[in-house]
């Protein structure tokens, strides 16, 4: 499965970047509840999208992706920060962060993997740590979908509902601080409900 992502990622990751250029989802809110110069790791960082923003905004920001044209396309962008290749399903982190941003990595993830994921996740935050998550909201399964930006590759996705994502992070040591909902509509993207979960560590 990893194989897959990465060989498909690999393959849209300039029309990605192109495309998805503004910050995730609604990051400003999650930002105003950090603390100042508060370190961040964006775990499946893309092309550094929000690496490059969270920096701007005064913090310090890490990052990592599986997708090795993704981590090029982020450490041009980033030069200034430490942008690495990693695989989110088997990463522990030898640091200790005051937040991780999780945008949209989790849906590629299959079902029985993510309880590790996210006690790794806890694991490499503070005891008073922060995480922003977001995925794709729907009735929960997983399937091979035609990639929107190229519909001749297939992307595996781990659709979630609220329901059983509240319940996983609350079992991995977080609780729910806000919760958003956004609407997709454009041709590049899934058409399912964006869920977006702040959370800080218990």
């Amino acid at each position: 499965m990893t194989d897959h992502v990465i060989s498909t990622y690999n393959s849209i990751a300039h029309e990605y970047a192109s495309i998805f250029s503004e910050p995730t989802d609604y990051l400003d809110s999650f930002l105003d509840i950090l603390p100042l110069n508060a370190t961040i790791l964006d775990i499946g960082c893309g092309p550094g999208i929000d690496v490059n923003y969270c920096h701007k905004r005064g913090f310090e920001v890490e990052g990592f992706d599986l997708s090795p044209t993704m981590v090029s396309l982020a450490q041009k962008k980033n030069p200034q920060c430490v942008i690495s290749l990693a695989d989110i399903t088997d990463f522990k982190s030898i640091k200790s962060y005051d937040a991780c941003i999780v945008s949209y990595s989790l849906i590629h993830i299959p079902k029985i993997d993510i309880p590790r994921v996210l006690s790794n996740i806890r694991a490499c935050l503070k005891n008073t740590g922060y995480l922003y998550v977001s995925i794709h909201e729907g009735e929960s399964c997983e399937k091979l979908l035609d990639e929107p930006l190229n519909p001749s590759l297939k992307i595996f996705l781990n659709i979630f509902t609220e329901e059983e994502l509240s319940s996983l992070l609350v079992q991995s040591g977080f609780q729910i601080v806000e919760t958003r909902r956004k609407s997709s509509s454009s041709p590049e993207e899934f058409l399912f409900n964006k869920l977006i979960i702040m959370a800080k560590t218990v």
